[in-house]
């Protein structure tokens, strides 16, 4: 999932839609905050973090992913991507009340 941080001086925002063309090459709309959390990271630094709900600027745009950042791509079922190797329980919780929907 394209993040990362901020640059110094620089809104949430503006932030997000520079790493995501940085990593994965593409203009979004930002739409809305759908979770907020914080962890611990294995450097024991604190994390905040915020999940957005974006979509592409235009459709049609291709996909162009950093291959130092991104090493792998594809599209996967909710369910599939809870077997994926997510490292921070809080952040995996804050991803399961976006993506798992109680049927």
């Amino acid at each position: 999932m394209p993040g990362g941080r901020l640059n110094e001086g620089e809104d949430a925002l503006t932030g997000l839609k520079r790493e995501v063309f940085e990593e994965i090459g593409v203009e979004i709309a930002v739409e809305k905050i759908l979770a907020v959390g914080a962890f611990t990271n294995l450097s024991d630094q604190k994390v905040f973090f915020l999940i957005y709900k974006a979509s592409l600027v235009d459709e049609n745009q291709s996909l162009k992913l950093e291959e130092a950042e991104i090493g792998d791509f594809r599209w996967c079922d909710p369910k599939e991507f809870f077997t994926l190797p997510i490292v921070y329980k809080e952040y995996q919780t804050a991803l399961k009340t976006i993506l798992v929907q109680d049927n």
